[in-house]
This record gives C-alpha cells, sequence and structure tokens, in this order.
C-alpha cells in the first residue's frame, strides 16, 4: 500500500522537471473534460500529473483556471494572465 505522502512526493517530483514560463499561454491542445479552479500554478501542475496524456498546463492568475493540455502546440503566446508548465521530451537515443 502506498502512502499518501509517497504519493504527494512522487507527485511533486513530477512536477519538478516541468519548464514554467509567466506570462505566456499554450493556445489550443485544451484536455476540456479537465479544466478546474486551482489557487497556484503549482496546483496546476499537480493536478496536471495525474491527468493521462496532460503534457502541459496553463494557469490563469486572474481567473484561477487550471487548463490542462495534451501538448504546447506551436509555442504558445505572450498572455499576461498565464503561467505555463511543459514536461520537455527526453530523446530516447544514445549519442556516441
Amino acid at each position: 500500500m502506498i502512502s499518501t505522502t509517497s504519493k504527494l512526493t512522487t507527485t511533486t517530483d513530477a512536477c519538478s522537471i516541468f519548464i514554467r514560463k509567466s506570462q505566456w499561454d499554450y493556445m489550443f491542445n485544451d484536455i476540456e473534460d479537465a479544466i478546474i479552479s486551482t489557487n497556484t500554478a503549482d496546483e496546476c501542475c499537480l493536478y496536471c500529473v495525474t491527468i493521462n496524456n496532460c503534457q502541459a498546463s496553463t494557469f490563469n492568475v486572474v481567473y484561477y483556471r487550471c487548463i490542462p493540455k495534451t501538448s504546447i502546440g506551436t509555442g504558445g503566446n505572450y498572455d499576461v494572465q498565464g503561467e505555463t508548465g511543459y514536461r520537455p521530451i527526453l530523446s530516447t537515443t544514445m549519442q556516441n
């Protein structure tokens, strides 16, 4: 049995690899049925890592909305209300 503390630590560690950007929004690719209210961008990230296929998230600092994303699409746009984060793509090829 996994304790709640272990699960939280694992989830928090998963967010530590997210690349974050302030005043930004990844347009489109929303996971529509997963949009929720959260208090911070950190909570939004923690929520994202629990969702299947969530690769990025945008937290709206004015409306406190967490918008999980399937991808960052074309890279996003400036948005003064946005706090974003995404999972980096890890290469599976080895360099010689």
